[in-house]
C-alpha cells in the first residue's frame, strides 16, 4: 500500500468513501476536494501548502482511504476527514493515515492537531489511541461535536 497526494481523478472515489460513512462526514463537496488537490500542487502558482489531501492506495493504485487536513497560521492543524473504503476497514489503513496526519503536522512545524467528531459516533473511542485528548464539545450545524486535540512537542 502507498500513500500519495490525491489527484483530481481520485475525487469521485473519495466522495464514495465519504458516502459510505455519511453519518460521520456528512456531505463533502467536490469543489472542496478539488481545491485541496489544486492547492497542494507545486506547479500551481496559488499553492499555499497548507492544504493536504492524501490517499492510500492498494497495489493496483486504487484508492482505499484518504485524509484531508489544513495547517492554520495559528499553529494548529485541523484534520477535516479521514476515511477508509468500507471493505478495508479494520486492516490498519486508518491508523496508517492517522500516523501520516501526525507526521505531516509535525513536519509543517505545527504545535497541535485537532479534529471534531459527532458526539454519537463510535469513532470517538478511536482517537485517544493516538494520544488525542477530548477538549470539549461545541454545537455543530446539525449536531453537537466532540473536539479532540493532540499537542505536539
Amino acid at each position: 500500500m502507498t500513500q500519495r497526494p490525491a489527484r483530481h481523478a481520485n475525487i469521485l472515489v473519495i466522495q464514495r468513501i465519504c458516502r459510505q460513512h455519511r453519518g460521520a462526514f456528512g456531505f463533502v463537496q467536490r469543489p472542496v476536494l478539488a481545491d485541496a488537490v489544486d492547492r497542494q500542487n507545486p506547479d500551481n502558482p496559488e499553492a499555499d501548502h497548507r492544504h493536504l489531501l492524501i490517499v492510500e492506495t492498494d497495489r493496483a493504485d486504487d484508492v482505499i482511504g484518504f485524509l484531508r487536513l489544513y495547517h492554520h497560521p495559528d499553529g494548529a492543524t485541523t484534520l477535516h476527514e479521514i476515511g477508509v473504503e468500507r471493505a478495508h476497514v479494520g486492516q490498519g489503513i486508518g491508523s496508517a493515515l492517522m500516523q501520516r496526519a501526525i507526521a505531516e503536522t509535525r513536519s509543517h512545524g505545527q504545535q497541535a492537531l485537532q479534529l471534531f467528531v459527532p458526539i454519537e459516533r463510535e469513532t470517538n473511542a478511536w482517537y485517544p489511541r493516538f494520544g488525542f485528548v477530548h477538549n470539549g464539545t461545541r454545537a455543530g450545524r446539525v449536531r453537537d461535536l466532540n473536539r479532540y486535540r493532540l499537542e505536539l512537542a
